[in-house]
């Protein structure tokens, strides 16, 4: 058998094996249904190199070949689709930049806000609060 056919052979062998790892269930995970009926999908990031080398040795004409592969996979979850009714979310598990990490915070804030302002009216209903001797209403 040639070189190139050897060579060819180990790397059909490893492709074929990748495949088997890095399925579509590898990327987008399968579904997990809570019983208060959200959906959640996690979802990841693969990342895959892949090396294949070979060659003929010797000093006969009946070289022998020699050759040798190797791959290497990371596979890194990178969030979650939540399914809410028909509320879609993103839940990110990753370091993102400031920007996703700020609009992911607003409803927290907004609710945060909402809160503080329903506590003073609440004060201020229970007493008239003056200030320069002007009332507030």
């Amino acid at each position: 058998m040639s070189a190139e056919n050897e060579i060819k052979d180990l790397v059909e062998a490893a492709i074929a094996n990748l495949r088997d790892i890095l399925g579509v269930n590898t990327i987008i995970g399968e579904k997990i249904e809570t019983k208060d009926g959200v959906t959640i999908i996690p979802i990841s990031r693969v990342v895959c190199g892949y090396v294949a080398g070979g060659g003929e040795y010797g000093k006969t004409d009946a070289k022998p070949f020699a050759g040798g592969s190797g791959a290497g996979v990371t596979v890194n979850p990178v969030g979650f689709l939540v399914i809410t009714g028909t509320d879609v979310r993103i839940l990110s598990v990753e370091n993102s930049d400031v920007v996703d990490k700020a609009i992911e915070s607003l409803p927290a804030i907004a609710n945060s806000i909402q809160s503080s302002i329903e506590k003073f009216k609440e004060k201020r209903a229970d007493k008239k609060i003056i200030t320069n001797d002007i009332p507030i209403s």
